[in-house]
């Protein structure tokens, strides 16, 4: 889609590319392919409870493993190993997990995860691994929330969480 909206005569710099879980690790993977093919990176990116590290390096893998109820109990494990085809895709390979990616010039960067998540230490250790490249990173820490929070409108915290997603985008587009 991105390389679409390009041959359309879209401008990067008028493209945000932006996902939750899955789509948030797909958001990430896809910036990480655009650089190193030289394409012009988007304006930002923003990325809802992403999976960096397939490897499950993180410690809220084993922290949280029985307090998510989306993520927890084993679902993260079987899902990343039916992304590797059990292991026959490296899992540190930065197109898979993009903590080992090299992230150095990505555009600004908003991350969103809840402290009841899996994924937590993902996000923390990206938005590390984002700052000590120079890159402008935001990352929001919702207490309380779980795996895939943002996408339920009628909580509160989702209504909030997107009109902070909305002042990022805006922000970075210019508008």
């Amino acid at each position: 889609m991105y390389r679409w909206l390009r041959s359309q005569g879209v401008a990067a710099s008028q493209i945000v590319m932006m996902g939750g879980s899955a789509g948030a690790h797909l958001t990430l993977t896809t910036a990480v392919a655009l650089r190193e093919s030289g394409d012009a990176l988007p304006a930002a990116l923003v990325a809802e409870s992403p999976p960096t590290d397939m490897a499950m390096t993180g410690e809220t893998f084993r922290t949280k493993a029985l307090v998510d109820p989306i993520l927890g109990w084993g679902l993260a494990k079987n899902a990343f190993a039916a992304y590797t085809r059990n292991g026959a895709i490296d899992v540190r390979n930065p197109l898979v997990s993009p903590l080992y990616a090299d992230v150095h010039g990505f555009p600004p960067t908003f991350l969103q995860v809840g402290t009841q998540e899996i994924l937590l230490s993902d996000s923390i250790r990206m938005v590390q691994k984002m700052k000590a490249t120079g890159v402008e990173v935001k990352l929001e820490v919702w207490p309380g929330m779980f795996h895939g929070w943002q996408s339920i409108n009628f909580i509160p915290e989702a209504q909030l969480a997107k009109a902070h997603k909305v002042k990022f985008i805006r922000r970075h587009l210019g508008a």
